[in-house]
């Protein structure tokens, strides 16, 4: 399995409106590329800092996944309307690790 963490700090004032979009990111990419998003929030640290996961197969279905919402022109107007709502932000790969061996 390979997990896409995106990281993000909510800009100050767009908390609401930033919660919204992300929910409407994710039921957009569910509904359209079969992704189940988790979203986390810190408890935690600096306040309004937000964690998205995606969860996929390899790394190469993450590839074939994200050309596909790259020339989606939904996916393109959703990031549209996201400007403006995040300070921060951070993307990272991670994998399983086999702590059995």
């Amino acid at each position: 399995m390979v997990y896409q963490s995106i990281t993000v700090t909510i800009a100050a004032g767009k908390q609401e409106e930033a919660m919204q979009w992300m929910k409407k990111m994710a039921q957009y990419e569910k509904a359209h590329f079969g992704l189940e998003i988790q979203l986390f929030e810190a408890m935690d640290g600096i306040s309004g800092r937000h964690v998205w996961v995606e969860k996929h197969d390899s790394f190469a279905s993450w590839e074939r996944q994200d050309k596909l919402f790259w020339s989606d022109p939904g996916s393109m107007a959703l990031l549209k309307e996201g400007e403006g709502l995040f300070s921060l932000g951070e993307s990272h790969f991670w994998r399983d690790v086999d702590l059995s061996a």
